[in-house]
């Protein structure tokens, strides 16, 4: 993570009484998107490139089954 003060953003399903916070950063150059834990911050992130983002997404709003 190169960029030394990420914008982050709660994810829109975290709640101040979830314990299930996640928290998104995108790279400045659109290559990278970070992922971390809003209440552990300090734990660091998780780096994904663009593609795979895409794909995380797609799945989480795809039907189970």
């Amino acid at each position: 993570m190169d960029d030394p003060a990420p914008h982050w953003f709660k994810s829109s399903y975290s709640s101040a009484e979830s314990y299930a916070c996640a928290e998104v950063a995108f790279g400045p150059a659109g290559d990278a998107v970070w992922l971390r834990d809003s209440r552990k911050p300090r734990y660091g992130c998780l780096e994904v490139g663009p593609g795979e983002w895409s794909a995380l997404v797609r799945s989480v709003g795809a039907p189970a089954g």
